[in-house]
């Protein structure tokens, strides 16, 4: 009587080896895609801080027609993910959130939340985004709707 070897053969092994391969090939590049994303919540944490520091000045000093950000006091350390996080020390407000190259994968992005009030002008403060230097923009970042303008400011007294 015969017996049969014990094991795999080795078109068995690379079949295997094959399948690995082939889903390893999908799920890199989901995987880059999620640590993307996971990087942009740390731009987004930043940019609240500055908004928030935003909202409570000029809502403090005249409201959103009379803003000016030359004095709004804010700081935000550099990190593994976050190069600089400053607000415009002007009439715009405009905060400027940058990410660093190592985290983005050798292009920083820059992410910009402009200030303004819509039509309805409740006195409330809006932010419009753009972001700069990136192909995965999250859905979060959306250009402000036909009605938002933009700050103007006019308090020079900041």
């Amino acid at each position: 009587m015969k017996t049969r070897d014990k094991g795999f053969s080795l078109i068995e092994l690379m079949i295997v080896i094959a399948i690995i391969g082939i889903l390893a090939a999908v799920a890199v590049p989901s995987y880059q895609s999620y640590v993307q994303k996971s990087h942009f919540a740390e731009i987004f944490s930043a940019a609240s801080a500055a908004e928030t520091a935003v909202a409570e000045y000029v809502m403090s000093n005249g409201g959103p027609n009379t803003a000016n950000c030359t004095n709004v006091t804010f700081s935000y350390p550099a990190t593994a993910t976050v190069a600089s996080a400053v607000i415009a020390a002007d009439t715009s407000c405009v905060i400027t959130v940058t990410g660093t190259t190592t985290a983005f994968g050798g292009t920083a992005p820059s992410v910009t939340f402009t200030p303004g009030t819509d039509s309805s002008n409740t006195g409330s403060i809006q932010w419009g985004c753009a972001a700069t230097g990136t192909t995965n923009i999250p859905s979060t970042c959306q250009t402000p709707s036909s009605d938002f303008t933009p700050f103007t400011g006019g308090n020079t007294n900041g």
